[in-house]
């Protein structure tokens, strides 16, 4: 197990410009060179993972979003099954539920397995030794909870099933426009790893893809192939 601190501060990583590279033709095109793959080999060779990060007005500091936006294309190609995580903030008053409900979006679109998310509030002004006694329990259960998780040999769930069959079928129509993803989806026949679906989720999903193939029908009104596509699905 890798045992490593990453504070964004120590850190050379560079603003995302927003070229769509690394999620169209990879991660390893990316023109910014910095210590963003160092993460990605840290966090890669951990059986946990906790994402910290202070509360600023209401959402993660500007370093953090700085780091998640650089992991964008991880959100297409997750790669972190199996790996515990647990998201912690701090706050002066408000913004906590914001800050850890947006962690833990962007944990499970990396395919992190969030066991906990612990928030603690510590005004800018003297409290009662009671209220540093309720963070202390908040954080002794938290810390129980996460490392009881790192012995469980529980697989990930299958709880982005849904997102891998949206890619697969999209990709089909896509993949000149999303060529990287496409070839990652293609090595990958039922799931992100060889995992059993139940027949009863196979079901749910095949009706939801079609909803999904529904709505989203407009976005591809300017592309009459992709569009034909679409519509043949819808149909079938």
């Amino acid at each position: 197990m890798l045992n490593s601190n990453i504070y964004s501060l120590d850190m050379d990583l560079k603003p995302c410009t927003g070229c769509f590279t690394c999620i169209k033709k990879g991660g390893n095109l990316c023109s910014l060179k910095d210590d963003r793959t160092k993460i990605e080999d840290i966090i890669m060779g951990a059986d946990g993972v906790i994402l910290a990060s202070l509360v600023y007005v209401m959402q993660v500091t500007g370093l953090t979003k700085v780091f998640i936006d650089r992991m964008a294309y991880k959100c297409h190609r997750p790669t972190y099954f199996n790996k515990k995580t647990i998201a912690i903030s701090t706050t002066g008053g408000i913004g906590l539920k914001e800050t850890l409900n947006y962690l833990e979006l962007v944990a499970g679109s990396w395919a992190l397995d969030m066991v906990h998310k612990l928030g603690i509030t510590t005004p800018p002004w003297p409290v009662s030794s009671k209220f540093y006694d309720k963070n202390d329990e908040k954080i002794q259960h938290a810390a129980e909870k996460f490392y009881k998780s790192l012995d469980s040999n529980k697989p990930s769930n299958t709880s982005l099933y849904i997102s891998f069959k949206i890619f697969k079928e999209l990709l089909q129509r896509l993949r000149e426009y999303l060529p990287a993803d496409y070839e990652f989806y293609k090595k990958r026949e039922n799931y992100y790893y060889n995992t059993k679906i139940g027949v009863f989720k196979k079901i749910s999903v095949y009706f939801m893809l079609k909803i999904v193939l529904f709505m989203i029908r407009d976005v591809f009104m300017q592309n009459k192939e992709v569009q034909g596509h679409i519509s043949e699905d819808l149909n079938s």
